[in-house]
């Protein structure tokens, strides 16, 4: 009896598995076109426009006066996909800097401008060099001292053209980065919306309690309070399931690590690097790595055939390892740092690790707050694994 219940269990836990890796192909399935799609319009259409102008802006205000002399100017008519008229203006001038002579198409500070009808600008500029070139009249360039050969003739930025973008910036990058958080928590097996503390915490009366087996245990729970369950740490171990700790601020890192690749991406796109490209090369690559690193990084905690199995690391670079319910039982804690909010009680944050018989100490936790938060885990662990609570736990 008890071993075809133990069967029909098992198929029951397959089932569900299946089921549950065809439920997160779907919403991977899904977020990924709606992160790809408004992401990428978000971003190219928004976002790195708006950031490249803002950072051009910065940049030519150093730059130098030189008189230039109009060589050819045009404008071209296109037809949008609705019928209407979008223009795109076409210039090359001549100037001088430094004894030598240079030629350059830019006018405006967007690297990423084509045909557009925001405002009149591609007009006023084409009647404007039109008629300084008929006139045979030079026109004022401002020219990088750095290097020469770029020039712009407006230093000003396009207002209209912002406001016109910021739209894609905010709503379509926000979409695609929530479509990528989904996909994300998907991919690496999490739930997509925070499950309820029933379903997915373990109560401060079941398990913890339940892991208090001695006198001592009972008796230092009912002086320390009843345990509270981490905000960080989701998931739970018995049932075969996984406890999952969060660090936010290696996801934050992972993040600024992003922008800043992207910054740096930027910069190379627009030939801004000069002779230090291989210098923004390497940034961007380290910047992306890392990035990679903080937004894939999990640790987690599973308990398959009476052992604890730890999984800490990312997409890069990862560790694992195995521990046994008496290595279990020599579990200890140790202070990481102290936080005190608004003049309010300093509260410890002291993380979970097992000392090895060679004398390593294997971090199992990230920092949880104590007392309550790292009892409440450390009991959960016990009563999943069938260990009793050693006495000089925080």
């Amino acid at each position: 009896m008890s071993k075809t219940g133990g069967g029909a269990g098992t198929r029951k836990a397959g089932a569900a598995a299946r089921l549950g890796w065809g439920a997160r192909l779907v919403v991977m399935l899904f977020s990924g076109v709606f992160m790809l799609g408004f992401g990428a319009g978000g971003l190219f259409f928004g976002l790195i426009p708006i950031l490249d102008n803002l950072r051009m802006a910065w940049v030519v205000r150093d730059w130098q006066p030189v008189s230039a002399q109009v060589i050819d100017v045009g404008i071209e008519e296109r037809r949008g996909s609705k019928g209407s008229r979008m223009y795109v203006l076409n210039a090359r001038y001549a100037y001088r800097y430094g004894g030598r002579d240079y030629e350059s198409t830019r006018v405006g500070l967007d690297h990423w401008g084509g045909a557009d009808n925001v405002g009149t600008w591609h007009e006023d500029w084409h009647h404007r060099l039109s008629d300084a070139r008929s006139r045979e009249q030079p026109v004022a360039a401002w020219v990088d001292p750095q290097r020469p050969q770029r020039a712009v003739l407006e230093r000003r930025l396009r207002w209209g053209m912002l406001a016109f973008r910021l739209p894609f910036a905010i709503f379509f990058t926000a979409v695609g980065v929530g479509a990528a958080f989904v996909f994300f928590r998907a991919l690496l097996g999490r739930a997509t919306m925070r499950p309820r503390l029933s379903s997915a915490r373990p109560s401060s009366a079941s398990p913890p309690r339940q892991a208090a087996a001695g006198a001592a245990g009972a008796a230092a729970s009912e002086t320390q309070g009843p345990a509270v369950w981490p905000r960080s740490v989701t998931g739970r171990l018995d049932g075969g399931g996984v406890l999952r700790f969060r660090r936010t601020w290696l996801l934050l890192l992972g993040m600024l690590a992003g922008v800043l690749a992207l910054m740096g991406l930027l910069a190379a796109l627009a030939d801004d690097a000069g002779g230090a490209r291989w210098l923004t090369a390497l940034a961007v690559t380290l910047g992306l790595l890392l990035a990679v690193h903080g937004l894939s990084s999990r640790w987690t905690w599973q308990v398959r055939q009476g052992s604890l199995h730890v999984s800490r690391g990312s997409w890069l670079l990862r560790r694992e390892w195995q521990l046994s319910r008496a290595e279990v039982q020599r579990l200890a804690d140790r202070l990481v740092y102290t936080q005190s909010t608004s003049g309010g009680p300093t509260v410890e944050h002291r993380a979970l690790y097992v000392a090895t018989t060679d004398g390593r100490r294997l971090d199992l936790s990230p920092a949880l707050p104590a007392p309550q938060g790292l009892r409440a885990v450390s009991e959960h662990l016990r009563a999943a694994m069938g260990t009793a609570a050693p006495r000089d736990l925080t």
